[in-house]
């Protein structure tokens, strides 16, 4: 839309040569930097604090998920005999498996 070649800028850097004098000119461009370094720092913080959240979020999401699974399989081999014997040597295998390694 608007683009700013090499004439533009050394116009602009003249105007602001006139406007401010040389003696502020550096002074004014540090200034600029260090304001353009902050609107990044903040920008990148906010993003990050925008990821944790989702990230957040999703675990909790996650977590309420797997705890309705586990109650919907629990309350499921309560009620079967036949799961709840296969889910009783699932759990003692396990335990065997870990005590292997």
């Amino acid at each position: 839309m608007f683009g700013l070649g090499i004439p533009e800028l050394i116009i602009i850097a003249i105007i602001l040569l006139l406007v401010f004098g040389g003696k502020r000119l550096p002074e004014i461009g540090k200034n600029l930097g260090r304001t353009v370094s902050e609107f990044r720092k903040v920008k990148k913080e906010m993003t990050a604090e925008k990821t944790r959240g989702r990230q957040q979020e999703e675990e909790k999401t996650l977590e309420n998920v797997n705890s309705l699974e586990n109650k919907l399989i629990n309350g499921a081999t309560d009620k079967i005999p036949v799961v709840k014997k296969a889910r009783t040597l699932k759990e003692k295998a396990d335990k065997i498996k870990d005590i292997i390694g």
